[in-house]
């Protein structure tokens, strides 16, 4: 499989201060990551609010590439660029990056993360999302793209990595789509923008929306954005991200008292459950009182 990830957008943080401006920004231990290492982190508002999600991947000691989707891509960037004025960073956008998903034969010729121009991140134990500007790899890899955008989604719904968008921009906080199964919050570093909200909801709060993985029945479609019920009509959660291959699967926000409950689409199709690949921590539904 090789799939060219055309629905997003890739730019660098470099400066011998990249690694602490990151840290004192995203909800992720930025500054925790080796050279070649990769993870998920949301960039929130003084609400607690995801304004921003990236693919953040450690090129050099003082060079981050941030992935990002286009849809939010331009107000991603400049809501972190604000705070680079008292750092001594520079962002921009990377415009002659492309970014593919390989697995298969494409892994070997393909996938290595030790190059200044490419690099490979893992996403599960057979899918790599691997960005580079060396154009003859990029000639390389589009001469050979053979499954379309919809399969890489699907991917990212079945590995449940959330994916933001304009629809869902600033509409939940990072716990609401489980990134702290993924490494992407950390309770131990120092402050962030955002940082109280998310902390005090760990430690103190009672988590009432979490996100699930569902199936929709063959030939269903549904969009991001677009609000779940029970069968009551009472709405009872968000879709959040999407993917197709011979169905619909999707991701979505559900009131956790509702998770048990029988959940439609808008247009009344039934969604079906699927256990995602982690497993969220109960003691995030219960009291800390």
């Amino acid at each position: 499989m090789n799939i060219s990830i055309t629905d997003a957008k890739l730019f660098s943080v470099v400066g011998v201060d990249a690694a602490t401006f990151l840290q004192g920004q995203l909800t992720a231990d930025v500054a925790a990551l080796n050279n070649g290492e990769h993870l998920i982190a949301a960039h929130c508002s003084i609400k607690g609010s995801m304004v921003g999600l990236f693919r953040v991947m450690r090129v050099s000691d003082e060079c981050f590439w941030l992935r990002v989707h286009q849809e939010i891509a331009e107000s991603a960037f400049s809501n972190l660029k604000k705070y680079s004025i008292f750092s001594k960073v520079d962002l921009n956008f990377i415009d002659e990056a492309k970014g593919f998903c390989l697995s298969g034969d494409h892994l070997e010729s393909h996938s290595r993360s030790e190059s200044p121009i490419s690099f490979a991140a893992k996403i599960d134990e057979d899918h790599v999302e691997f960005w580079t500007t060396d154009a003859e790899e990029q000639q390389s890899l589009s001469e050979t793209c053979e499954d379309d955008l919809e399969a890489w989604h699907e991917i990212n719904v079945r590995a449940g990595i959330f994916d933001l968008r304009e629809a869902t921009q600033e509409k939940f906080i990072p716990q609401m789509c489980n990134l702290q199964a993924i490494n992407g919050i950390s309770f131990n570093k120092g402050c962030y923008t955002g940082q109280e909200i998310v902390t005090r909801l760990q430690h103190r709060g009672i988590l009432k929306k979490a996100m699930y993985g569902y199936t929709l029945p063959k030939g269903a479609t549904a969009r991001i954005g677009e609000p779940l019920f029970n069968t009551d009509r009472s709405e009872v959660g968000t879709i959040v991200l999407t993917g197709t291959n011979d169905h619909m699967v999707l991701l979505a926000v559900i009131q956790q008292a509702e998770k048990e409950s029988a959940i439609f689409t808008e247009s009344g199709e039934p969604l079906t459950a699927f256990a995602l690949p982690y497993t969220l921590d109960p003691k995030l539904f219960e009291s800390k009182r």
